[in-house]
């Protein structure tokens, strides 16, 4: 357990007591938006953009989804058929290439501090 502390200290690049002040922040900060949540919950009147306010100004959630409902492509090529008096026969699409395509899913979350 220490390896894996001091490795993530290292990786945020703050000393043991760096990072507790500035978690202690996020969870202040954190807490106080709960906290007029909770009571704006049960007073509506009270905090009516306290919590929300708080939480945009530091939270962002993004969204991205690509190519979600078709990931199958088809290109297809129309196919004429001509008689020996050079008269169409008939004509039909024939499927060229077939391919799927990837789906993609992202959900990016962030905080400012």
């Amino acid at each position: 357990m220490l390896n894996k502390t001091k490795k993530h200290l290292q990786d945020v690049n703050e000393s043991y007591f760096e990072h507790m002040v500035k978690a202690f922040k996020i969870f202040s900060q954190l807490f106080s938006a709960s906290l007029m949540a909770l009571i704006h919950a049960i007073f509506p009147f009270l905090f009516t953009t306290g919590a929300s306010k708080k939480i945009k100004e530091k939270l962002s959630l993004r969204i991205i989804g690509k190519n979600l409902l078709n990931p199958r492509i088809d290109q297809t090529q129309v196919v004429t058929i001509f008689d020996a008096s050079n008269t169409i026969v008939s004509k039909s699409n024939k499927t060229v290439q077939s391919y799927k395509r990837g789906s993609l899913f992202n959900i990016g979350f962030s905080y400012k501090f």
